[in-house]
């Protein structure tokens, strides 16, 4: 997925009433990086980092750096990931202690294509303008 698709898929799913504004998507080496702005009592820019990988063949994104107003924000870690959690009404999507898990498989069976897929994701990797996947088939079926 492109940079520019994942920047997309951000615009086209953020709620008009969350308090965040203005996210931007940008994949570096070391990850995933979204930054914006959240409005509390006052308008606040934040990044944040996510590490891509796959947990039990489900897409997962690690977050492991938070920074609010450049300062280093750890400790509001968990507040974020259970504002996801609250936000993300997807049984597809779950928000775990330090992760959000997608079950691609089920996102691609919900398109409804004519053909039927078994698969697991096995690995994600940041590369240069995107992420990317790997996938095949899960350990117990391979022959």
């Amino acid at each position: 997925m492109s940079e520019q698709e994942l920047n997309e898929l951000v615009r086209q799913n953020q709620p008009s009433e969350a308090p965040v504004k203005n996210l931007s998507v940008r994949v570096t080496p070391e990850g995933v990086r979204v930054s914006g702005e959240v409005t509390m009592m006052f308008t606040m820019g934040f990044e944040s980092l996510w590490r891509p990988g796959v947990v039990d063949g489900k897409a997962a994104a690690h977050l492991v750096g938070l920074t609010a107003a450049g300062f280093p924000a750890t400790p509001l870690r968990r507040l974020v990931l259970d504002a996801l959690k609250d936000a993300i009404k997807d049984p597809a999507v779950v928000v775990t202690d330090d992760a959000v898990l997608v079950d691609v498989q089920e996102l691609v069976r919900r398109e409804k294509l004519p053909v039927h897929m078994r698969f697991e994701v096995q690995a994600l990797r940041c590369v240069e303008g995107g992420v990317e996947a790997e996938a095949g088939l899960p350990p117990a079926q391979t022959v």
